[in-house]
């Protein structure tokens, strides 16, 4: 399972203002938001046996921002996107230090279901 999840760090009021206008953009429903932790939980209190589970935010995301900083002004890419929202993520992954992992994590989790 690979999946983004909240970071475990306490956000800032502008982290959280980043985190919320992002999960609208992106429509995540609130419910969806939770750190790894709590992720794994979940994943246990569902009869799940976790394997193994380690962020891999460091080997993906930033590859990520600067393929995304490199392509938002491709003119294939502009027909398809909204202006809007290509204007939002232009300024998001301006903003971004992609070496710095700041309100949201990207996690690798191995895990099995044991047989009844």
């Amino acid at each position: 399972l690979v999946d983004f999840s909240l970071s475990e760090r306490k956000l800032s009021k502008i982290q959280q203002l980043q985190l919320e206008i992002g999960r609208r953009a992106w429509r995540i429903p609130k419910a969806n938001l939770y750190s790894m932790s709590a992720y794994l939980k979940i994943i246990k209190n569902l009869g799940f046996k976790v394997i193994y589970s380690e962020s891999i935010w460091k080997d993906c995301y930033p590859p990520f921002v600067q393929k995304a900083r490199n392509r938002i002004e491709d003119p294939v890419l502009k027909k398809r996107m909204g202006l809007i929202f290509r204007w939002f993520l232009k300024i998001s992954f301006y903003l971004r230090d992609e070496n710095k992992q700041n309100w949201m994590d990207y996690v690798l989790i191995s895990l099995e279901k044991p047989i009844k």
